[in-house]
């Protein structure tokens, strides 16, 4: 068996804001991953949209320093969560 990482809560490492965009870019996660019929964490996992939140990313060019975000992830996706940044 792998090691599993510690399970996060978010909440205690962001701040009242930042948990409040997080939240909201899980929501989006969620419905393009139904939408497109994969599990959430193929699309960002919960590390990499709390990264996005830390560094206020709100641009394609952004993106790309999350890790593990590549081209075509980020040019299926990208602009879904960069409206909800915006909208926040």
């Amino acid at each position: 068996m792998g090691l599993k990482k510690p399970k996060v809560d978010y909440r205690e490492i962001l701040s009242v804001e930042e948990f409040s965009l997080f939240s909201k870019l899980r929501d989006k996660r969620k419905q393009l991953a139904s939408r497109d019929g994969v599990q959430v964490y193929t699309i960002m996992t919960n590390e990499q949209l709390a990264e996005l939140v830390r560094k206020k990313i709100n641009t394609i060019e952004g993106f790309k320093e999350i890790s593990g975000v590549g081209e075509s992830r980020l040019k299926k996706y990208g602009m879904d969560f960069i409206k909800v940044i915006e909208e926040s």
